[in-house]
């Protein structure tokens, strides 16, 4: 079982993994629970509601005296007011789960951008750089188009660090982020492989363009 888990984990699993989806689940589970409450406990209110109006409306036809038709509309009132506060109640419990929601769904995007990005340059990272070639290799072979890898290595980054301190190197390393998403279009990957070291998969690509790039 380890050295299928350890297999699966070397050439199948995706970078989301790492997200931690089933927490936010169990949190999602919860509010979509008390939404549920709220909407049955609204159908409950608005069943008495209705009830109170027939009996309202069958009162007023046997009426006789201005006393009994006092009781009946007052009553109708006490109901009514009961109705908009127990509505207001609803929709304030709705509101709460909705901006719940709301906060999960920025959680899960904000869980998901960090499973796969490199926290210096914002680029994919090694996990995601894997997902990527694998994909795009598959692709690749399924329908014959080209495929070009890029391997980038900064050359003398030690000294760079030796002389100028490693806060000025990690300044060079996201330089070269941002000229690699500058130069790069849509369909290309650019990661950060480790180190000083960078990649791009260039799916759909000519050797001889990929030669220019680089």
């Amino acid at each position: 079982e380890e050295q299928h888990a350890s297999v699966f984990q070397k050439f199948c699993s995706s970078p989301y993994e790492a997200v931690p989806s089933h927490l936010i689940a169990k949190k999602m589970e919860v509010e979509l629970a008390a939404v549920m409450a709220a909407l049955e406990q609204a159908g409950r209110n608005a069943s008495d509601y209705e009830q109170t109006l027939e009996n309202a409306s069958g009162d007023l036809a046997t009426i006789r005296r201005a006393e009994d038709l006092k009781e009946v509309i007052g009553t109708v009132l006490t109901q009514t007011r009961a109705m908009v506060e127990k509505s207001s109640e609803v929709d304030q419990q709705l509101k709460a789960s909705a901006a719940e929601i709301s906060q999960l769904k920025d959680e899960l995007v904000s869980a998901r951008q960090e499973a796969m990005s490199d926290a210096l340059t914002g680029l994919a990272n090694r996990k995601m750089f894997d997902f990527k070639l694998r994909e795009a290799a598959q692709e690749a072979m399924e329908t014959g188009d080209p495929l070009c890898l890029l391997i980038l290595d900064l050359d003398h980054f030690k000294r760079v660090n030796d002389t100028y301190g490693h806060h000025i190197g990690d300044q060079v390393i996201k330089l070269m982020a941002v000229i690699l998403k500058e130069t790069l279009k849509g369909q290309d990957t650019a990661a950060r492989y480790g180190g000083e070291e960078f990649t791009v998969i260039l799916p759909k690509t000519q050797i001889a363009n990929a030669v220019k790039l680089a």
